[in-house]
């Protein structure tokens, strides 16, 4: 009896544990001003301190629903997707001008699509679909 209670006890510190990471997910999206935190301290979910450098450049806004989020670890960029409105999507662009993505990369004759860089070399591409309702950000930082 005595090993069956430690059995139990130990899987449900494991289920504690695991369950950690689950919820930490859902933390949005952080501007520049704020302190990074350390890919140790289980801040986002996101396993690299390369992904929480680039995650933490980003403008913060809160989207809906998060269908995605990665970080390519081959090509140093990060990513998400998430449910937006076309008003969102405005609303995000302005917000990536305001904190510095201000040299043009595109020629701007998609209204759906910005992309530009900062003076620190970070560079951010922002798409909106109109027929998923879903806005994509990319982020990567560029050598300069």
């Amino acid at each position: 009896m005595k090993k069956l209670s430690i059995l139990f006890l130990s899987l449900l510190l494991a289920l504690a544990v695991c369950s950690c990471g689950k919820t930490e997910k859902t933390v949005p999206l952080t501007s520049p001003e704020k302190a990074i935190p350390t890919a140790a301290e289980c801040a986002t979910g996101v396993e690299s301190q390369e992904a929480l450098n680039l995650k933490y450049i980003l403008p913060e806004y809160e989207f809906g629903e998060i269908i995605e989020e990665h970080y390519e670890e081959s090509s140093h960029d990060y990513y998400i997707n998430a449910k937006a409105t076309e008003q969102q999507f405005t609303e995000y662009v302005e917000l990536c001008k305001k904190a510095g993505y201000v040299h043009n990369v595109d020629d701007g004759s998609d209204p759906m699509f910005y992309n530009a860089y900062s003076d620190s070399g970070a560079e951010v591409s922002v798409s909106f679909s109109e027929k998923d309702s879903t806005i994509f950000i990319l982020v990567y930082q560029k050598s300069i």
